[in-house]
């Protein structure tokens, strides 16, 4: 059952309040997506939307999220307010700058792009 619940956030730190509530997709709806529109060959994957090509399931899967999936999503980070196009880049400043974060549920902070 948790793979099947969606995540409404809407955060007080938004400044100005530029962004609304955001959905990010379940990991069901995230495989029902990369089944439809992802192809495998002797190379790895291959998007269907896009044509690029990818080594690993978990690349492809990393790609369809942020690309396709949740395209119309920012993340904002909660200690210094700065926004990331992707969840990936989102993770990747959180592991750097704020290291206290690491383990919390980046798809709290999600929003939707204005």
């Amino acid at each position: 059952m948790e793979n099947e619940t969606c995540f409404h956030f809407l955060l007080a730190e938004d400044p100005g309040g530029s962004h609304s509530q955001a959905v990010v997709a379940t990991a069901k709806e995230l495989q029902e997506f990369i089944s439809e529109h992802t192809a495998s060959s002797k190379e790895g994957f291959v998007c269907l939307l896009c044509g690029k090509r990818f080594a690993t399931f978990d690349s492809i899967r990393v790609h369809a999220r942020d690309k396709h999936v949740n395209a119309d999503i920012v993340y904002l980070c909660p200690v210094c307010q700065k926004y990331f196009k992707t969840r990936s880049s989102m993770s990747g400043h959180v592991y750097i700058i704020h290291p206290e974060m690491k383990g919390i549920d980046l798809d709290r902070f999600a929003r939707k792009k204005w």
